[in-house]
């Protein structure tokens, strides 16, 4: 897979999935199934992404170089 929007595509094809963010590079990629019932609005997935999200990758991938041998990807659900 060579770009982000084909790893999103990918992954977003699984049924279980509604939404997905990659933020590569200093930009932030995100896309949902459309018309779903029970979503969250946007703007709240977008702030989390932007907020939330880089603060636990920091703290795991702290916390993964201790002793873990690092951190290659996390999956929230």
């Amino acid at each position: 897979m060579s770009s982000v929007m084909e790893i999103i595509r990918t992954i977003l094809a699984l049924p279980e999935v509604r939404y997905v963010a990659v933020y590569s590079k200093g930009v932030l990629h995100s896309e949902s199934k459309p018309k779903l019932a029970s979503s969250s609005n946007p703007d709240s997935d977008r702030y989390e992404e932007l907020l939330v999200n880089p603060s636990i990758l920091v703290l795991l991938q702290q916390r993964g170089n201790i002793d873990c041998g690092g951190l290659k990807w996390v999956l929230v659900r």
